[in-house]
């Protein structure tokens, strides 16, 4: 049971990790990042959970 639980939560922590250390050595430009917000990540919130609700 915590052999699953670490298996889980690890790769996670390894990620979030490498995005720390990168970000924290090569200050990233976010404008793109903040540009595509709205348009992009913000409609495939709402998308892909009534996407999910209409195919049951």
């Amino acid at each position: 049971m915590l052999l699953r639980i670490i298996s889980i939560v690890f790769p996670i922590f390894i990620i979030v990790m490498i995005g720390f250390a990168y970000g924290h050595k090569h200050r990233p430009d976010m404008q793109v990042a903040n540009s595509l917000n709205i348009p992009v990540f913000l409609p495939a919130l709402f998308f892909i959970p009534l996407a999910l609700a209409l195919r049951l």
